[in-house]
């Protein structure tokens, strides 16, 4: 398996997000069990989304830097992007100040629900940004690697991560849905897809009651991010190792 892989979701493996999902297992552990995951489909032959391997991916970062994936992206990305409110960990919102509470059905209705702590699966999703934050991040990716006119990825590296390579089928619901979608797929930490003639790059995430969504429309130099503090309880459609 290449990091490609890891970033693609065509490992093969259904998600098994029970492997870390509140489990008292750190990263190295989740990585450890994964091999007791029955592979759902054969390799690279379809799409099958895969927390987990994102987990791989960035574990590769302090293997070959040195470094934690949370202390490299903090220096490469968050400072230069002046993404000051912008942290890999629940742990250090307490005492933060102005900081949202998730929300989740409980009873019936909304009620606040504690942070729910995913540093073992850190850099599938554990970020916690602001709106005004993640535009920054909009801007580098709409300006091909550049932000404020300093180089921090390379035009061709966003090229690849926003070009196809897995592709996603569309079912007959999902024709009903989105007559305009054309074609899905999933490129390097991006969905893909159209939409009335124009390319859609984004993704969404969620965890206990917390939702985003980032949306770029790269031929309009559009980018859109949605945060929210609600949402429904997490379903794992999973198995247990």
């Amino acid at each position: 398996m290449r990091v490609r892989d890891l970033l693609t979701h065509r490992s093969g493996l259904a998600r098994g997000d029970a492997l870390w999902w509140a489990t008292p297992y750190g990263r190295e552990e989740v990585l450890r069990r994964v091999r007791h995951l029955e592979p759902s489909w054969s390799f690279r032959s379809a799409y099958g989304y895969q927390n987990i391997m994102f987990l791989a991916a960035g574990q590769i970062v302090p293997a070959v830097t040195g470094q934690s994936w949370d202390e490299f992206v903090k220096r490469r990305l968050f400072e230069p992007l002046g993404m000051t409110a912008t942290n890999t960990s629940v742990t250090v919102l307490n005492g933060a100040g102005d900081v949202a509470a998730p929300h989740s059905p409980v009873d019936g209705r909304m009620q606040p629900v504690g942070w729910r702590n995913i540093d073992n699966i850190g850099p599938a999703g554990s970020i916690n940004s602001s709106a005004r934050d993640m535009a920054q991040w909009i801007r580098l990716q709409l300006g091909g690697g550049v932000y404020n006119g300093r180089r921090l990825l390379s035009a061709a590296a966003v090229r690849e991560m926003h070009a196809a390579q897995t592709v996603i089928a569309i079912d007959t619901l999902s024709e009903r849905l989105w007559p305009s979608t054309h074609f899905r797929a999933y490129g390097l930490g991006w969905s893909l897809s159209d939409y009335r003639g124009r390319k859609l790059v984004g993704h969404g995430g969620a965890i206990d009651g917390m939702r985003a969504q980032v949306t770029l429309v790269p031929e309009d130099r559009l980018g859109v991010v949605v945060l929210a503090n609600g949402g429904e309880p997490s379903r794992l459609l999973t198995q247990a190792v």
